[in-house]
């Protein structure tokens, strides 16, 4: 899992739990006298903090916290493309499209497993491919056998000739 998503669902997470946990109380002091004297407790607290330098303490944990969680959405859901050098003009070549070549190609090679796959574009056009080795099978024999025919599948198909990186997670 990449960084920016595993920081994204953390950032989803504490969301969450507060609207969820802020709508809970809501729920229970709405039916509860006593949880009612208390939330009456913390807002007579909490009005005790309405000083200049709190407000823009708390001003700046709220933006702070929106604008990283909108950067993140962005690095999240951008289109991401392979530029491939031909003997003709440069090429922008979708992510989608090596999804389903290399899909495909573990799909021929391993007919019984479907692995989950992930393709990664690092800076400087570097490919990364992400997936699962199935259990069953010999190791070294089989990643020999990938690295020769996923390195001629994207050369002739899409033109990339340049070293890919292959991350196979055991099962």
């Amino acid at each position: 899992m990449r960084i920016e998503s595993a920081l994204l669902s953390l950032i989803h997470l504490f969301s969450l739990i507060f609207f969820i946990g802020t709508g809970c109380m809501a729920l229970s002091a709405a039916v509860s006298s006593p949880l009612r004297g208390q939330v009456e407790g913390l807002i007579r607290w909490a009005e005790g903090l309405l000083e200049p330098k709190t407000l823009a303490i708390i001003g700046v944990l709220f933006f702070s916290y929106g604008v990283i969680l909108f950067v993140l959405l962005l690095l999240g859901y951008r289109k991401s493309f392979l530029r491939v050098s031909l003997k003709g003009p440069k090429v922008l070549i979708d992510r989608s499209i090596i999804q389903e070549y290399v899909s495909n190609y573990f799909k021929t090679l391993l007919p019984n497993e479907n692995p989950p796959l992930e393709i990664i574009f690092h800076p400087k056009q570097k490919l990364e491919i992400l997936t699962k080795l199935p259990e069953s099978t010999d190791k070294e024999v089989l990643l020999k056998r990938i690295e020769n025919e996923l390195g001629v599948l994207l050369a002739r198909k899409l033109g990339y000739k340049e070293e890919f990186i292959l991350t196979l997670h055991e099962a």
